[in-house]
């Protein structure tokens, strides 16, 4: 049983948060022999039934029940709490984001909305750094705001000047070490003069 939990939270990533969705994958992951299990856990995009029940569990914590959750279970979960004015159409869509969200958060387990918020946060920020996103386009994917994308995008972009700071410095440490010719030292930092343009 071990090994169907290793192999889901790899799976899962930041939805490892939630321990019903953990359980869920592990369920989803059963049939497979240790050699898929490895496989999964060096490679988590390859096995698209892994990945269409994990963008699924996505949607629920998002509210957006349109990627492939059952929209209908949902509603029905939860009718009884809305009571939409008549003819009000934003009220009551707003209702059925609230109701679904709900739900979302139900499902998971997650203590509240803060948790889902930042499991949502950590997921969109491991999209970003695979696929390139405008904010718009980002803050759609998971049914949010395109400023909640732009702050995402934001984020992702500190992360990556950071990670290019410390690679530049480690180069820096290898060429010093190394002892490096004059020349070469020289091509290696009209390099990272080029790196630093494309950070900024």
């Amino acid at each position: 049983m071990a090994r169907l939990y290793a192999a889901a939270e790899k799976v899962l990533g930041p939805l490892k948060e939630s321990r019903p969705f953990w359980d869920v994958m592990a369920h989803e992951l059963m049939p497979r022999d240790d050699q898929q299990l490895q496989q999964l856990m060096t490679n988590p995009r390859a096995d698209q039934q892994v990945q269409e029940l994990r963008w699924e569990l996505v949607c629920y914590l998002a509210g957006d029940l349109s990627g492939g959750a059952d929209s209908s279970a949902a509603d029905n979960l939860l009718s009884a709490t809305v009571t939409p004015e008549p003819g009000n159409k934003i009220f009551e869509a707003a209702q059925v984001y609230r109701r679904r969200a709900g739900v979302g958060k139900a499902l998971s387990g997650l203590p509240d909305d803060a948790a889902v918020n930042q499991v949502l946060r950590n997921e969109a920020l491991k999209e970003a750094l695979r696929t390139d996103y405008n904010a718009s386009d980002l803050g759609a994917r998971f049914n949010r705001s395109n400023n909640w994308g732009r702050k995402v995008l934001e984020d992702v972009r500190g992360q990556l000047s950071s990670d290019l700071e410390a690679a530049v410095g480690s180069l820096r440490q290898i060429l010093a070490g190394a002892e490096a010719s004059t020349d070469l030292r020289n091509t290696y930092e009209a390099e990272i003069a080029k790196w630093s343009d494309l950070k900024g």
